[in-house]
């Protein structure tokens, strides 16, 4: 029985285990079945598990179908262990894709194929990205060199690959890939730069994705809820009662600067925090810029209080040791953390660490209603970018300017 669900999870699921032990985060598997036990509805055993592609913990169902009620507990316990071994051993689904890599001497031509501009274009702005664009980068021209490669198109020459064929090419994404709205939006803004970096060095007369007027795809903005009140009072007392003061400390800065959880703030080492303001260093933020955030003074009360200044500059601000040290913590260490907190509270599904940063641009804006000060906080490039990200969050400018409103009962 154990290898007909070690197939499906293989085959359906398509679970790939690494050969070295990786330590990507999961949601454990439960039975999902009716009260009453009744056999004609749906029994299934949930999970959560990696993607690669996706870079976040995508959730899967295993349909459970014994005959009696016996035969489905039985079976549902030999898939959760099944599964709590695979998850443990760092199992995952949609890895990045890896074409063979293009051993040909690359240099910019006027001829040069669609394949070997992948490779220059990478190469070339390799240096200057984040740690995390450098991921999405690769991702999507891995991604675009096997369509080209699926569709015997490795040859065909940049200049020529024009407004037709970049429609071809994102049909194929929403067609046979079944790319979701937010990928595609990966794939979309990495073609356009693939594009512009070829057109600024005169090689093509123009973009062709700006040409074909191929836009952003809407995207739902509520994957990361941010805390009411009465639960940020409940975690206060729950940190009262279990005292773990690098964890408050690694959520206090994601209120206070904004700064994400797992790309930039475990990275984040001593000398990185001067006075007043917290250091992002350009290889770890989204955007790769320099960017300088802010310390309230409450921060700075809590790093004054755990002598965070007073570690050597080279160490790391959180590391497993509980205090600055020579490693920094696990992409999922306060992730596990976290999620054990929010389990021992009871909260609803649906709340991640991330939810702390939008907690807090909520906060400051309610306080200040001063822009300017959440795109300096936030990193945004523009205060377009930023009356956006506020929108999303449900927040305008004025709450009271239609309170004027004319009510329908007044009118005769």
């Amino acid at each position: 029985m154990a290898k007909k669900w070690q197939k499906l999870l293989v085959n359906k699921h398509g679970f790939i285990r690494p050969k070295m032990a990786k330590n990507y985060p999961y949601k454990e598997p439960f039975l999902s079945k009716p009260d009453d036990n009744d056999l004609k509805k749906q029994w299934v055993v949930a999970y959560g598990i990696w993607s690669e592609q996706q870079e976040k913990i995508v959730r899967k169902r295993v349909t459970i179908s014994g005959k009696t009620v016996d035969e489905r507990i039985k079976d549902a316990n030999e898939v959760i262990d099944l599964l709590k071994a695979e998850l443990k051993a760092g199992s995952y689904i949609e890895p990045l894709d890896q074409p063979e890599p293009s051993h040909a001497p690359v240099d910019l031509r006027l001829d040069i194929n669609c394949v070997d501009a992948v490779d220059y274009f990478l190469e070339t702005i390799y240096s200057s990205l984040s740690k995390a664009s450098r991921r999405t980068y690769k991702t999507c021209g891995n991604t675009f060199k096997n369509y080209l490669k699926d569709k015997k198109l490795t040859k065909i020459k940049l200049r020529l690959f024009g407004v037709h064929q970049v429609y071809a090419y994102t049909d194929y994404l929403s067609r046979e890939r079944k790319m979701g709205n937010r990928n595609f939006n990966k794939q979309r803004g990495w073609l356009v730069t693939y594009f512009e970096f070829f057109r600024k060095r005169k090689l093509i007369p123009s973009n062709p994705v700006q040409e074909a007027e191929i836009g952003k795809k809407k995207v739902s903005s509520g994957q990361h809820i941010p805390f009411r009140e009465d639960q940020i009072k409940a975690i206060v007392e729950y940190f009262q009662k279990n005292r773990d003061d690098q964890f408050w400390l690694f959520l206090n800065c994601i209120y206070y600067t904004f700064a994400r959880p797992h790309e930039e703030l475990r990275l984040v080492k001593v000398r990185h925090l001067f006075e007043r303001t917290l250091h992002i260093n350009p290889t770890d933020s989204k955007d790769g810029d320099n960017n300088h955030k802010i310390i309230p003074a409450a921060l700075n009360e809590l790093f004054d209080k755990h002598k965070i200044r007073t570690f050597p500059p080279s160490y790391y601000i959180f590391s497993k040791a509980g205090k600055p040290g020579p490693e920094p913590v696990g992409e999922s260490y306060f992730y596990a953390r976290h999620k054990k907190m929010l389990e021992d509270l009871d909260f609803p599904a649906g709340y991640d660490l991330y939810g702390w940063k939008h907690t807090g641009v909520i906060a400051l804006y309610l306080a200040t209603k001063d822009m300017k000060l959440i795109q300096q906080q936030c990193g945004h490039s523009s205060i377009t970018q930023t009356d956006e990200y506020l929108r999303d969050l449900g927040l305008f400018l004025n709450y009271d300017v239609l309170d004027s409103f004319p009510p329908l009962d007044t009118r005769k």
